[in-house]
């Protein structure tokens, strides 16, 4: 985990607590300006990112690689498996 999340304390996610986890996991997403890349599945993201600007995709990109390398550090080992090789957020 990176210092920048080192006073953050949500308990990561097991296969028993999503609904909590969830909604921490929103909170500090939304706090970081990186909820919009959880909501977006890979198919979608791409078709976007050919209606912008190249400095408007480049934002994009930066924003969900924030987003989908957050999640993993608040996620047990098991989900961690189920989550490697996940394109976007949403995929997570």
């Amino acid at each position: 985990m990176t210092d920048e999340f080192k006073a953050v304390t949500i308990a990561p996610l097991t296969t028993s607590n999503y609904a909590s986890w969830s909604v921490e996991m929103e909170v500090l997403l939304k706090a970081k300006s990186l909820w919009k890349c959880t909501q977006v599945l890979a198919q979608d993201f791409m078709t976007t990112l050919g209606t912008l600007s190249l400095k408007e995709k480049d934002e994009i990109e930066t924003k969900c690689d924030k987003a989908l390398g957050i999640i993993p550090c608040f996620l047990d080992q098991t989900c961690k498996e189920i989550a490697r090789g996940s394109l976007t957020a949403k995929d997570v």
